[in-house]
């Protein structure tokens, strides 16, 4: 059964994790929420035995792989400043599909974009989230320091792309199939073969 794990923190891109939470996708309950605690604290090692316990022969869906660092599933095992490695991601079973590859892990942004195919780049194909040049990758839920409440909100749009009836964002290119696709333009489109010069 899906888990969903989010890790917020406060406005900025290098803000340390404050909270924690982990809540199940199916019926949206919350399993847990908590403080993060500060990296090589006994609160930070409890909290991480506690994530293996709960997580351990689950499906984890994390937030993101893009935007804000903190946001990152990695961010609890490394230490501050440092780069987005550590000799201890192969002691949780819960980091491993982030770290052997990108196309292993699931996040909802990776889901998400999938769902509504924005592009921001006429050149480009593949689907991403919008971009603002001030504050970074916009997604279709809140980000707050309160990962509960933003683990509700993203599990109740996981729900909303699984029923495929309504859009999941105003700013979404999306169809009611779901399979929605980039505002590319013509002759780039789908189906579409570009007219000869």
């Amino acid at each position: 059964m899906p888990a969903l794990r989010t890790t917020a923190a406060g406005p900025g891109e290098y803000a340390k994790p404050e909270t924690v939470a982990v809540i199940r996708v199916q019926d949206e309950e919350l399993l847990y929420e908590g403080p993060a605690g500060a990296y090589g604290t006994p609160e930070r090692g409890a909290l991480l035995d506690r994530l293996d316990a709960l997580l351990d022969g689950r499906r984890v869906v994390h937030e993101t792989d893009r935007g804000p660092v903190s946001r990152y599933p990695a961010m609890l095992v490394t230490p501050p400043g440092k780069h987005l490695t550590s000799e201890r991601d192969n002691l949780h079973a819960w980091l491993c599909p982030h770290r052997e590859s990108a196309e292993k892990a699931d996040y909802v942004s990776r889901l998400w974009r999938a769902w509504f195919a924005w592009t921001r780049d006429e050149w480009s194909s593949m689907a991403s989230e919008p971009w603002d040049q001030e504050r970074g990758a916009c997604v279709a839920w809140d980000r707050t320091a309160q990962a509960a409440d933003d683990a509700r909100d993203q599990a109740a749009l996981l729900h909303r792309i699984a029923g495929g009836t309504e859009p999941v964002w105003e700013r979404a290119r999306w169809i009611v199939d779901g399979q929605g696709e980039p505002e590319l333009p013509r002759g780039r489109r789908r189906g579409e073969t570009p007219a000869m010069a």
